[in-house]
C-alpha cells in the first residue's frame, strides 16, 4: 500500500458506522468490566527491602497508586528486580 490511497468508495465499504458497527451501542456491566480486569491483570507482590513480604496487588497500576509513583517505575523495576527507593522490591507472585 506504500504510495497508495483508498478511493472514496472503497473507505464507504470499509468503515462501519454507527448502528453496522458490531460493538455499536454495546454497554459492559460494572461486573462484566471487573471480570475482564481481573482475567487480563497480572499481580504483583510487594516486599521490604530484607524481602519480607507485604502485601499483593491485582496490578502495576494499584501498587503504583499504593507507594505513589508511576506504573511504567513498577514495570521497570520489576523486571530489573533492584530495590526501588531503598524500601521495596516488586516481584511477581510466580517468582520466589
Amino acid at each position: 500500500m506504500f504510495g497508495k490511497t483508498h478511493t472514496p468508495e472503497a473507505k464507504v465499504l470499509i468503515s462501519k458506522p454507527g448502528s453496522l458497527n458490531s460493538r455499536f451501542g454495546i454497554t459492559l456491566s460494572s461486573e462484566t468490566r471487573a471480570k475482564i480486569s481481573a482475567k487480563l491483570s497480572t499481580p504483583v507482590s510487594l516486599y521490604d527491602k530484607d524481602m519480607n513480604y507485604i502485601l499483593t496487588l491485582k496490578n502495576n497500576t494499584e501498587l503504583a497508586f499504593y507507594i505513589e509513583c508511576h506504573k511504567v517505575t513498577i514495570g521497570r523495576y520489576l523486571k530489573s528486580g533492584k530495590l526501588y527507593q531503598n524500601k521495596y522490591y516488586f516481584r511477581s507472585p510466580t517468582e520466589k
